[in-house]
């Protein structure tokens, strides 16, 4: 399937590709981007599924290739291909790629239902994704810990319901003790 690329995202595991510090790092000359979202334009003999013209994102790093996303086009997958609403843009799209299939992920192999959930860096991208996730999936009480009291208002937005400062060097024992900040 060849997909026109309309947005890729950037994610930090691209940033260590670029220093040669990830686990995967491509051979030069290569084209980075682990998440894409776009239109197809062709499919190849016999594939089935997707249709000329629809609006889909790629998710490169299932693919087991984890590059091409920076391009004007990739070919993936027909399998990999996930359709998109049209309420839904392609930049938002490919922030759902890694980090919210990353969250999606970890609730659905350690599920959250009636558990306390505690969500380290909630307020980054993976963190956003889990904090809104777990407590949709029934979370008893969720935890959100970040550095500063602006990103835990942020996690508390999304629906945390307890902040705890991880920079303090006693914020363990607080949460031991049950003494973290509502």
């Amino acid at each position: 399937m060849l997909v026109r690329i309309r947005a890729a995202g950037v994610n930090f595991a691209e940033t260590l590709m670029r220093e040669d510090r990830y686990a995967v790092t491509p051979e030069l000359p290569a084209v980075l981007g682990t998440e894409a979202a776009g239109t197809i334009e062709a499919l190849g003999e016999g594939v089935g599924g997707p249709a000329v013209g629809e609006r889909v994102a790629v998710p490169l790093f299932a693919s087991g290739a984890f590059f091409g996303g920076y391009a004007d086009h990739v070919v993936v997958d027909a399998g990999l291909a996930v359709p998109l609403p049209d309420a839904l843009s392609f930049e938002d799209a490919t922030a759902l790629m890694v980090q919210g299939l990353t969250a999606l992920h970890l609730t659905k192999q350690a599920p959250p239902q009636g558990k306390t959930v505690l969500v380290t860096a909630a307020a980054g991208g993976v963190g956003t994704f889990l904090v809104q996730l777990a407590k949709r999936a029934g979370a008893r009480t969720v935890i959100a810990a970040a550095s500063t009291a602006d990103k835990l208002d942020r996690a508390r937005s999304l629906g945390a319901d307890v902040g705890v400062d991880y920079t303090r060097p006693s914020w363990v024992e607080s949460l031991r003790a049950g003494s973290v900040a509502r």
